[in-house]
C-alpha cells in the first residue's frame, strides 16, 4: 500500500500522554536539532536567529547543534582569521541561552580547500599546525560568547564510504589531542565526539567505489577496526541514521517503502554494540526531506511519528533489559538549505545553476530535511494538530500549549514518557 493511500489519522493517534498515571520520572532523553543558518550570512541576521531558537525551544527542543565553518573563519591560506565571524558565532550561543535552550553541540567541521591540500600533500605537520589555529578560533568563540558548549563533536560521518575523505584514522586522536588541549580553558567540561553513518547503503556505495577509510564496508566492521580508538579518543559516538533516505530496503527485502521508516534493525545492533562498550552515544541526526514529487510535508509528517513510534519500542526494550540508553536525539534540520555541506568538486558541482535547478527535482541529500522553508514558514510536523476534513487538510497554529501542542512536541513527549 502506497503512503499516499493510508488513511491520514495514523500520526495524531497514540501520542498523547497519560497526564493522570504514573508519576515516575520518564526516559530523560534530550532533543537537540541541527542548525545550518550560521552558513548564510544573508539569512543569518540576530533577529532571524531569535526566532529560530525560540520557535524550537517551543516544540521540546532541547539544544541547537552548529557548525562552526573553518573556511568561513579562514578562507585563505594567509591564515587572517575573520574576526566577525568570530562574533557572529559568539552572538548566536548568546541567543540560544537567552532563549532559554541548553549549551549547544559544536561540529568544529569541514577543512577548507586550502588546508586540505596540505593534508593531502603530504604536509601533515603544517595541517596539524593550522588545525590548532583552528581549535583555538572555537575556543575563542565559545569565551567570547560568555556561554559554554555541551558537545564538540569533530567532523562529521567518519566512516561515510564516499563523502569523508578529510584524515585518516589514525591521525583522529592527534587533532582531538589538539582540540581538548585548546578547550581545557574555555570549555573543560564540553564532550568530545564524533559522529557515524548508519546506513546500509554506505556499504554498498563502499563496495562500488572500493574505497573506504581504511575500514571495512559495513558499520559493524568500521567499530571493530576502530574500536580502541574511538574508546580512547571521544566520550560520545553520534549516530546518524535516515530510514527511507540512505537506509532503504535492498533487493533482498520485501518491505515497503513505508516499512523502511521503522526499521530500526541495524541502528538497534550499532547501540547495542557501543552499550556493550560502556560508552555514551546518541542519534545525532535523523530525518528526513520534503522534496517534490517524491517527498511532501504530508510524507515527513508521517515519517517522524512512525519513525519515532519504532524508537521509543527500542528504548524501553533496552531499559528492560538493561541496555545503555542513547542521551539525545538529534533532528535534521531547523530550515531547508542550499547545497553547501559538501565541499570540494561535488559542492561546486551541485551549485552550478543547472544542477542547483535539477536538484529541486530529484531527492538531493541536504535539499529539504527542514523543519521550515528556507523562507521560515513551518512544515506540517511543526505546524499543530490536524483537524478538519472534506479533504482539506488544514492545521492550527497554536501560541501556548493550550491552544495545541505541534505534531514534533508530541512526540518528544511520547518518547521520554515513563515506561509504565
Amino acid at each position: 500500500m502506497s503512503f499516499e493511500s493510508t488513511p491520514d489519522t495514523t500520526p495524531d493517534n497514540g501520542l498523547e500522554t497519560n497526564e493522570s498515571a504514573e508519576k515516575e520520572p520518564g526516559l530523560g532523553i534530550e532533543f537537540y536539532v541541527t542548525d545550518h543558518n550560521l552558513r548564510y550570512p544573508e539569512r543569518s541576521t540576530p533577529e532571524k536567529q531569535s526566532e529560530v531558537y525560540a520557535e524550537m525551544k517551543k516544540h521540546g527542543i532541547d539544544s541547537v547543534r552548529f557548525d562552526v565553518d573553518w573556511r568561513r573563519l579562514v578562507p585563505d591560506e594567509d591564515g587572517v582569521l575573520d574576526e566577525s565571524v568570530v562574533e557572529e558565532y559568539a552572538e548566536a550561543m548568546r541567543l540560544m541561552q537567552e532563549a532559554g535552550l541548553k549549551p549547544p553541540t559544536i561540529v568544529a567541521s569541514t577543512p577548507p580547500e586550502w588546508a586540505q591540500k596540505l593534508y593531502d600533500g603530504g604536509q601533515k605537520d603544517r595541517y596539524f599546525a593550522v588545525y590548532d589555529e583552528y581549535a583555538d578560533a572555537v575556543a575563542r568563540i565559545i569565551n567570547r560568547s560568555g556561554s559554554k558548549a555541551s558537545v564538540i563533536q569533530m567532523f562529521n560521518e567518519i566512516n561515510h564510504a564516499a563523502l569523508f575523505k578529510f584524515v585518516r584514522p589514525e591521525d583522529l586522536p592527534r587533532l582531538a589531542d589538539i582540540l581538548r588541549d585548546k578547550l581545557k580553558d574555555a570549555d573543560p567540561d564540553a564532550k568530545l565526539s564524533t559522529s557515524l553513518i548508519v546506513a546500509n547503503t554506505n556499504e554498498k556505495i563502499g563496495a562500488v567505489m572500493d574505497k573506504t577509510i581504511e575500514a571495512e564496508m559495513s558499520i559493524n566492521g568500521f567499530l571493530d577496526k576502530y574500536e580502541d580508538m574511538l574508546k580512547e579518543t571521544f566520550d560520545v559516538i553520534s549516530l546518524d541514521y535516515y530510514p527511507g533516505i540512505w537506509h532503504m530496503p535492498m533487493r533482498e527485502a520485501d518491505d515497503s517503502y513505508k516499512d523502511t521508516f521503522k526499521q530500526l534493525d541495524m541502528l538497534k545492533n550499532v547501540c547495542e554494540k557501543l552499550s556493550s562498550w560502556n560508552k555514551e552515544y546518541e542519534i545525532g541526526e535523523v530525518g528526513f526531506p520534503t522534496n517534490t514529487p517524491w517527498q511532501n510535508e504530508k510524507r515527513q509528517r508521517y515519517f517522524y511519528d512512525t519513525f519515532f513510534r519504532a524508537f521509543r519500542s527500542m528504548v524501553v526494550d533496552f531499559k528492560e533489559r538493561d541496555v545503555k540508553l542513547p542521551s539525545r536525539v538529534g533532528l535534521y534540520e531547523t530550515e531547508d538549505e542550499q547545497n553547501v555541506s559538501f565541499g570540494g568538486f561535488v559542492e561546486r558541482l551541485l551549485r552550478m545553476p543547472g544542477v542547483s535547478t535539477l536538484t529541486k527535482l530529484t531527492p538531493n541529500p541536504e535539499g529539504q530535511f527542514g523543519l521550515r522553508t528556507k523562507s521560515g514558514e513551518p512544515k506540517a510536523v511543526i505546524k499543530g494538530r490536524k483537524f478538519g476534513g472534506q479533504g482539506a487538510a488544514h492545521y492550527k497554529g497554536f501560541d501556548t500549549p493550550e491552544e495545541g501542542q505541534s505534531q514534533l512536541a508530541r512526540i518528544i513527549k511520547y518518547v521520554n514518557r515513563p515506561v509504565n
